[in-house]
């Protein structure tokens, strides 16, 4: 028995949320869309199993090998193939637009391969975008992993979203309990050495109730009276009095208007 969350397929949801549009019954939301299954399967003889095996390696691209060189390329590239080679390219500029497909983007692009009747903010309204686009380069066959913001930050970010983030942001997105943990939005850091010279880890979270959720509530507050005008460097000190764990709220308070 194989039970996957996601299903077999994937679809396009063409009456996915609009922001021209009030939600309704049938806005093919992604969280929504993705139908899980259970397939029962004959576990097969040893031998066809190994089989069945080799062929899922050889059909997989992955190997261990290409994590420290890459296979050669027929042509001249910018790209170096062995980790510590020499590159032409000393920036990296990376544009990610948040919660919008290509084709609500960039699908009324003659060049690219997309569908300008899913164009909801086309050229009218994000020149900016569709002239980087042309001036660089134009992805129109970039196919991701992600469905919502909790795993696309990371794969965006990191190229790879845990099994934990995964399996768990479906329970907090349909509103069924959980934090939001993902995006940075726990904060994690030690509590000085105890009397046995042993450093314990403390655990925060700036969306759930904890231990120390009362340090949140004055951190909280702090920042509104730095938004009323109180020093920055007055209201650090004020916050760094709190709590002798409260070095990473203090930082994250220390900003005018948060």
């Amino acid at each position: 028995m194989v039970a996957n969350g996601k299903g077999t397929i994937s679809a396009a949801n063409p009456k996915g949320p609009n922001p021209y549009k009030a939600r309704d019954k049938d806005t093919e939301y992604i969280g929504a869309v993705l139908k899980g299954s259970v397939s029962l399967i004959n576990v097969p003889a040893q031998v066809k199993l190994a089989q069945l095996t080799r062929r899922v390696y050889s059909n997989s691209p992955y190997t261990d090998e290409l994590l420290k060189a890459a296979r050669a390329p027929r042509e001249k590239t910018a790209i170096p193939v062995r980790i510590g080679d020499p590159s032409p390219i000393k920036h990296v500029i990376y544009v990610i637009k948040e919660n919008r497909t290509y084709d609500q983007v960039l699908g009324d692009m003659k060049e690219g391969n997309g569908d300008p009747n899913l164009a909801i903010f086309g050229e009218e309204v994000t020149p900016n975008q569709h002239a980087l686009a042309r001036e660089f380069v134009l992805l129109d066959n970039f196919y991701v992993d992600a469905e919502v913001s909790a795993d696309g930050h990371n794969w965006s970010t990191a190229a790879y979203a845990t099994d934990y983030v995964e399996k768990t942001w479906p329970t907090n997105y349909s509103r069924r309990g959980r934090t939001y943990d993902y995006e940075g939005q726990r904060i994690f850091h030690a509590r000085p050495a105890d009397t046995s010279g042993t450093t314990v880890p403390v655990r925060e979270s700036l969306t759930g109730a904890t231990a120390n959720s009362s340090v949140f509530a004055k951190a909280n507050r702090a920042g509104a009276a730095n938004s009323a005008g109180i020093p920055t460097q007055r209201l650090k000190k004020k916050i760094s009095h709190m709590n002798p764990h409260s070095r990473a709220i203090s930082a994250r308070v220390s900003h005018p208007g948060i």
